[in-house]
């Protein structure tokens, strides 16, 4: 089923385009895709995005010190902390270099 979706990348006028692709690719913000998901674990993204440990620390979320960091996901985290998710994620994904 998604091949068609590409075909229709392929044949579809611009406007026609846009639209499928902002529909395809959700996890867009400001025109930057997202790099950090709220499905990674706290010590993966702090392994590949060290720049966000500011981020963490602002939120209250002293992650780097936490023996679970490497098995929790980042929602449940933010969950647990009460730690609005999407905010948390706009952040992190605005301070990542890459």
């Amino acid at each position: 089923m998604q091949w068609i979706g590409y075909l229709l990348i392929l044949v579809a006028p611009a406007a026609m385009q846009h639209l499928f692709l902002s529909y395809m690719l959700e996890d867009q913000s400001l025109g930057r895709f997202h790099v950090i998901k709220k499905e990674m674990t706290i010590t993966e993204i702090l392994t590949r995005y060290p720049e966000t440990l500011p981020v963490f620390e602002r939120h209250g979320l002293d992650c780097y010190d936490c023996q679970i960091a490497e098995f929790e996901q980042l929602e449940h985290g933010a969950t647990v902390h009460k730690v609005d998710i999407d905010t948390l994620l706009d952040e992190l994904n605005r301070n990542t270099k890459s």
